[in-house]
């Protein structure tokens, strides 16, 4: 089997703890926070199927963020990546597949965060993968 076409669970778990550090250091979140984040990696069909539903948008995406709690003592939510569409991505953009998962991954954490697209969310962004 080709690894390249495997999604690389140990490289975004390692990447989602490289985060929580960061958005601690970024006080974004505290130490005292409680943190889960669920990580899921689907296909184009199912995260297609998740877009319409959830944002009314009939179109494939590389990540759906779904916050179900963040506030001063938890930050709990889901992650849904589809590794197909942040390969394909990677390609188009000249980078490494797992470089582009970490940035979707940043961005995934910092929406669960409520953040919004924003300059200070993407500045936040390019800050993480500079360090990283």
């Amino acid at each position: 089997m080709n690894s390249k076409k495997v999604f690389p669970e140990k490289l975004a778990k390692s990447s989602l703890k490289k985060i929580i550090e960061f958005l601690k250091n970024k006080k974004i979140i505290t130490t005292e926070h409680r943190v889960l984040v669920g990580l899921t990696s689907v296909s184009k069909k199912e995260i297609k199927d998740l877009n319409k539903k959830y944002r009314s948008k009939n179109e494939v995406t590389d990540i759906l963020s779904f916050s179900y709690n963040f506030n001063n003592e938890k930050l709990e939510g889901d992650l849904i990546l589809c590794w197909e569409i942040i390969k394909k991505n990677a390609q188009e953009d000249g980078i490494e597949s797992e470089q582009e998962l970490i940035r979707n991954l940043i961005h995934g954490c910092l929406h669960l965060t409520d953040r919004e697209h924003s300059d200070e969310m993407f500045e936040l962004q390019d800050e993480f993968l500079r360090l990283n």
